[in-house]
Order: C-alpha cells, then structure tokens, then sequence
C-alpha cells in the first residue's frame, strides 16, 4: 500500500501532464527545423520536454549549428508559432486519463491547485479554457512569467505563493524530469507520471514517486489542513 502525501496545494504541469500534446509538439519543432534545413531527432527532442521555451530554442540553435545551420531565433520563434496554430488548431486536445476525476477530487476534499507551464500564459489560458476547466484552478503561472525556465525551480516558486501555501505543503504532478528537477529544487513533493513512456523505462528520477497515471493520484493524497 502506498504512503500518502499530506499535502495543502497541488501543482500541475500542463502539456503531455494534463493534455496528450507532446506529440503534436514534437511534430511542430521537428517541422520548423526541417523548414530551416536541419534536423531534430526524437532524442534531441526529448531534452527539450519540461524546459522553458527560451532554454529550449538556445538548444535548438546549438543542435543547427553543428548542422552548419546559423539559425536566427526570432525568425525561427516566428515560425513554430506559425505550425503551432497550425497543428494545434487541426484537431480538439484530448486530455489525459484521470484528469477530470482528479479535479472533482481535489475540489471535494478543498485542495486548492495551481497549473506551472513552459509554455506562455496566454498559450496555456487558451488550452485550458478550450478544456473547459480554466476558471478551476486558483493560479495559471507561464513559462513567460518567470525568468528561468524548468529545471530552475522558479515557476513553481511563483505558483506556491500565488497559492498562499509553503512549499513543503505542495505536491507537484510532472511528466518530464525536468519538471521533477525544478519542484524538488523548489522544497516540494514531486510525483512523475511519464508522457508516451512506462515508468519501468525511466533508469533514474527525483521524484518521490512515478505513477502511470493521473486516477492513480486520488489514492495518494492527504489533505493536511
């Protein structure tokens, strides 16, 4: 039988945590370097799952150039925006299993609960809102809000004291390792529920505890308060 964690606020990751996006981001990126004559494997992309967008596109500059690509970014930001509407808006998201139990959980037992996202606040509003589920969260915090980018532990940081709670009090839900970094840099509980991987495949985690999914969250958490 699983331990609990006796906790006051949970913090959600959103992309490839509470929707299966990572899949279409992979296919955003991989297309708008094809477009500048460069490749990104899907290991190359899998460093970048978790991390801010600016970590993320200096990486991408790095991987063009030992392709002999000199990349200019704010031409190339420009450009995953293009394929990011594209991709994004060709079909609805679908989230991930659990997800909407787990809300209704959280709100039965008065945990309040906040989103930590790479991506931008107004990127992850529309996401939510289009899921139906923005005005359920008590703080929406973007990659653009903070100064560093996941693994540093500043978003989730900024998230706990939207919150109003310590940071020993939150547990924070994450797909990638980077996140996992980032909230236990941040003092807190760190559950990692892989995206498009099986936590038997994960040689090595920080976090406290890796799950196969959200439905198995409910029977880990204790309100403390």
């Amino acid at each position: 039988m699983r331990a609990k964690f006796q906790i006051a606020a949970v913090i959600f990751d959103m992309d490839g945590l509470i929707v299966d996006s990572e899949l279409i981001y992979k296919q955003t990126w991989q297309t708008a370097c094809k477009e500048y004559g460069f490749n990104l494997s899907d290991e190359e992309h899998n460093q970048l799952k978790g991390r801010g967008r600016k970590a993320a596109l200096l990486e991408v500059q790095k991987n063009a150039a030992l392709q002999s690509v000199i990349l200019d970014l704010e031409k190339f930001a420009a450009t995953l925006i293009k394929f990011e509407n594209q991709f994004f808006n060709s079909e609805p998201l679908q989230t991930k299993r659990g997800f909407y139990e787990l809300l209704d959980f959280l709100e039965e037992i008065k945990i309040p609960k906040a989103v930590a996202t790479s991506t931008s606040h107004s990127a992850a509003k529309r996401t939510l809102e289009s899921l139906g589920v923005f005005e359920r969260f008590h703080a929406i915090v973007g990659g653009d809000e903070v100064s560093r980018g996941k693994p540093s532990p500043d978003i989730f940081e900024e998230a706990q004291s939207r919150l109003g709670v310590d940071s020993k009090d939150c547990l924070v839900l994450e797909d990638s390792e980077h996140g996992v970094q980032g909230a236990k840099a941040a003092g807190m509980y760190a559950v990692r529920i892989p995206d498009g991987i099986t936590k038997d495949q994960i040689e090595f985690s920080k976090a406290d505890l890796i799950l196969d999914s959200l439905t198995e969250v409910l029977s880990i958490i204790q309100p403390k308060y």
